[in-house]
């Protein structure tokens, strides 16, 4: 027998020193057509929320030979929706946004596989390193009331939505829709055309460059991650043929877009120079 562990929340195992308990619901056995495996999901967690989803994987075709490679398969292509149908219906269920745990900084899942005897062990052990919260400093607010003024008003619209890191897509088009106001908000032209827009993308040509195709214009470059990210579903999909993929480019891109929504707003000329905003990516 084989599992998948899909973690819900990384501090909720913690302080229970990885001791998963009961499960409080069992589903199953699901089949997955495309690999043969037979699915049953167990999920753990407490009165207030589901906290952890283990799959098990097995077959009662004795012909099928269980290996990594086959599990793994079978977990690419149906992680996503695991994931997204248990978000939504615990979202409804409750009125408040869920989310699963998700690599810092990426939009990949926390999903380990491993095989096991019973399904109650862990066949694999995930270390992870819990930062201590750092003491917030209040007087940093006063910005929060004096950067914002004349034009930057319609800038600060979209950077809010841009520091939001639950979806990197979402957070993608908000950047480049910062950046299209910012270039071309009152225009009403299109991005690609404006002169200002292509020659602020060759002060990022190093980082650009080194992910545009053969022949390739970084405008053009620009216009291809941003279809990527407005079109997440098909995005995801392709991400999800391998759980070894490389990020794509709205991943390999982000950094390079962050330095550019930090520099469009710093240089700002009606921006009360008191900070800079950092990038907080690297």
């Amino acid at each position: 027998m084989w599992l998948a562990d899909i973690y819900f929340d990384l501090a909720w195992l913690r302080i229970r020193n990885w001791q998963l308990g009961e499960p409080r619901a069992r589903f199953g056995p699901g089949h997955s057509k495309s690999t043969g495996l037979d699915l049953t999901f167990l999920v753990y967690g407490d009165d207030a929320l589901p906290r952890h989803l283990r799959v098990l994987l097995d077959a009662r075709d004795t012909s099928i030979v269980i290996d990594k490679a086959l599990v793994d398969r079978c977990v690419a292509k149906n992680v996503h929706t695991w994931i997204m149908s248990l978000e939504s219906f615990v979202t409804l269920e409750t009125g408040q946004t869920f989310t699963v745990e998700r690599i810092p900084g990426r939009t990949l899942f926390c999903v380990t596989t491993g095989e096991c005897e019973d399904g109650t062990e862990w066949p694999v052990t995930l270390e992870y390193q819990f930062r201590e919260p750092k003491a917030f400093r209040y007087e940093y607010l006063q910005h929060a009331f004096s950067m914002w003024s004349g034009d930057l008003e319609q800038h600060l619209f979209y950077f809010r939505r841009f520091i939001d890191g639950s979806f990197r897509d979402q957070q993608w088009l908000a950047g480049y829709r910062l950046l299209e106001w910012h270039f071309v908000g009152r225009t009403g032209s299109d991005l690609p055309k404006s002169e200002a827009w292509r020659t602020f993308l060759e002060r990022f040509r190093s980082e650009l460059g080194a992910l545009a195709k053969p022949g390739q214009t970084l405008h053009g470059l620009m216009e291809e991650i941003r279809a990527l990210a407005a079109h997440a579903v098909t995005a995801h999909a392709v991400e999800s043929a391998s759980l070894q993929r490389e990020p794509n480019l709205i991943e390999q891109a982000f950094p390079t877009l962050e330095r550019m929504v930090m520099t469009v707003i710093n240089e700002h000329p009606t921006r009360a120079r008191k900070i800079d905003l950092a990038p907080r990516t690297t």
